[in-house]
């Protein structure tokens, strides 16, 4: 019977005999974010020497801006160490690291867009009221006439 489900199990891998299951997340990432958690400075140490250029790759694919990606790696690695505490295991700590790096990311990303840079608004030549209403003291000359009497 070719091309059927004949000799296919759940958990089974081509032709090998061999069942291949779920990796189980290593309990050295559980102990490295229990050792975070408890302020182990050298713990931490070790999980930014050990993702930290992940995390730096993985920026600057969703940020383009550099001092904002900056920003949004802090908040990652700030959020990380927040979180260990709270680390379950149910994926490896460099999985939960990505996610909440992308998560971070998108968050800044969706903020900054919302936001219009100074540099946009005009090259400062422009006045919202026209300079020639104001004294050279600085106040008025005629006082602007309030909103439905004029």
């Amino acid at each position: 019977m070719k091309g059927g489900t004949q000799g296919w199990a759940p958990g089974r891998c081509g032709r090998s005999s061999e069942v291949v299951y779920p990796r189980r997340v290593a309990d050295e990432d559980l102990a490295l974010a229990k050792r975070i958690a408890a302020g182990e400075e050298a713990a931490f140490l070790a999980l930014l020497e050990a993702i930290g250029p992940t995390l730096q790759r993985l920026t600057r694919t969703f940020v383009g801006n550099a001092a904002i990606g900056e920003e949004v790696l802090q908040e990652t690695w700030a959020a990380i160490v927040d979180g260990c505490a709270s680390f379950e295991g149910r994926s490896g700590l460099k999985t939960w690291a990505c996610r909440i790096l992308i998560n971070t990311a998108k968050k800044r990303t969706a903020r900054e867009a919302r936001s219009v840079p100074m540099s946009s608004l005009g090259d400062g030549e422009e006045y919202t009221v026209d300079p020639s209403r104001f004294a050279p003291e600085g106040y008025w000359v005629a006082p602007p006439t309030p909103f439905g009497e004029g």
